[in-house]
């Protein structure tokens, strides 16, 4: 994605604007309780993610994301030479309970809104994801000024947007970029998301003990 007016940009000033003027809010750590688990450890929330120890993890705060009253934010980075990158903000719903359907879709269609006029796809497909106590949404969009070329390092051919609404009250949005949706790193990152187990308010240092039931929306 360019530099300027790309979709890159355009989701990552949405998601970091506020973030980097507070950085310094709320301490966020890390801890690698196996090779290819990790706890990101907020200060009102926790995240377990399946992602090996060589992923570059870094933590801030911040945010946006509709109806919700504490927000964190962090990107991931794959390993080696692979250019693969993604973004995950997690939120607490106000209400304790996850967004109804209709104000899901309309975030769904907000935020990819935002993009689909440098995109090559008209509209924005989506596929229904199983998440762990939730349903989310999958939507991959191509940047049209890069097709043909061979993408810059600091741009991408591909942007993924993972949407995660969990019946614990707890929202997700992701981004994924990549210049080949094959590499073992998108793959990779894919999977961990869908995967990841969210909670706020944890009792424990492993208090993943949200409710195992789903929404039947879909």
């Amino acid at each position: 994605m360019r530099a300027t007016a790309t979709i890159l940009m355009t989701l990552f000033l949405l998601l970091f604007f506020v973030a980097c003027s507070h950085l310094a809010d709320e301490p966020a750590v890390e801890q690698l309780i196996s090779q290819e688990s990790r706890i990101l450890q907020f200060d009102t929330a926790q995240v377990k993610i399946n992602l090996s120890s060589d992923w570059e993890i870094d933590l801030a705060t911040g945010s946006f994301l509709r109806d919700t009253d504490r927000r964190y934010n962090f990107t991931l980075t794959a390993p080696g030479n692979e250019k693969t990158f993604g973004t995950v903000t997690i939120g607490n719903i106000v209400s304790g309970q996850p967004l109804p359907y209709d104000d899901f879709m309309a975030m769904h269609r907000d935020f990819t809104d935002r993009v689909l006029d440098r995109a090559v796809e008209d509209i924005a497909e989506y596929t229904v994801l199983d998440l762990v106590n939730g349903v989310g949404l999958f939507s991959i969009l191509t940047d049209a000024a890069l097709v043909g070329t061979i993408p810059p390092p600091d741009e991408f051919m591909y942007l993924g947007l993972i949407f995660g609404n969990y019946n614990h009250g707890v929202l997700v949005f992701a981004t994924l970029l990549t210049d080949n949706q094959s590499m073992p790193g998108f793959t990779s990152l894919l999977d961990a998301i869908i995967n990841m187990k969210v909670v706020f308010d944890y009792v424990t240092s492993l208090g993943f003990n949200a409710p195992n039931t789903s929404l039947t929306w879909f």
